[in-house]
């Protein structure tokens, strides 16, 4: 399984969090700006979440439950009990 096609399926680049995998070597040579915008640590995307209002985000099964109690505003888009596909809504209030 790999979350590289709901960028193109979707049409919308889709930010990765804190899952660089095999793409480190890539990620590593981008410049800060763009590796710091597109690949994030948990608190920048809790941060620009709350910043945007609303996001996408794909996630494995096992952080969903960390990412319910901080943005209880959700759809659930897709899932194969591996992988979610979420709307989030998490504005300045955190709901």
């Amino acid at each position: 399984m790999s979350l590289y096609g709901i960028d193109f399926y979707g049409r919308s680049r889709t930010p990765i969090v804190e899952d660089i995998g095999e793409l480190r070597p890539g990620v590593e040579k981008l410049p800060p700006e763009e590796k710091n915008h597109y690949f994030l640590s948990y608190d920048t995307f809790r941060a620009r979440l709350r910043e945007k209002g609303e996001m996408y985000c794909a996630l494995k099964y096992k952080n969903i439950d960390r990412l319910k109690k901080e943005f209880p505003v959700q759809r659930i888009l897709w899932n194969n009990n591996y992988y979610y596909l979420l709307h989030l809504k998490g504005g300045a209030d955190g709901a």
